[in-house]
């Protein structure tokens, strides 16, 4: 079951496709890289990414 779907604008929906599916392809990455980096190291890649 899903929540009910709350009202929102083309916008919304595209930007919060583009952070999903931004973020499984970072993720799938890290995966791929073995997990090279620490989780901690993740968090501060992924914070200079979305901070641009």
């Amino acid at each position: 079951m899903l929540p009910p779907r709350r009202e929102s604008d083309a916008l919304t929906d595209y930007r919060e496709k583009f952070y999903a599916h931004g973020l499984y392809g970072l993720l799938d990455e890290w995966v791929k890289r073995d997990f090279a980096e620490s989780p901690d190291e993740m968090a501060r890649i992924i914070h200079k990414i979305v901070d641009k």
